[in-house]
């Protein structure tokens, strides 16, 4: 199988800050996604210090796991 690359770009017209606060939060995620493969988070506080990690509960029909 060939490896792809694929890149994209958005702007936001919001402050890093702000950004930062809805991508530091696993809850957050599921909403965000756009591809539907993220459930929900599996445990996890917002991030507030670099270093640390959240885990999140994904599902794909394609995937031999799901």
């Amino acid at each position: 199988m060939a490896e792809q690359s694929i890149r994209a770009t958005k702007i936001i017209d919001a402050p890093a800050e702000a950004i930062f606060v809805v991508l530091a939060d696993p809850a957050s995620h599921a909403a965000i996604d756009g591809t539907g493969w993220v459930r929900e988070t599996l445990g996890g506080d917002p991030l507030t210090a670099p270093g640390q990690i959240f885990r999140m509960s994904m599902y794909h029909v394609m995937h031999p796991d799901g």
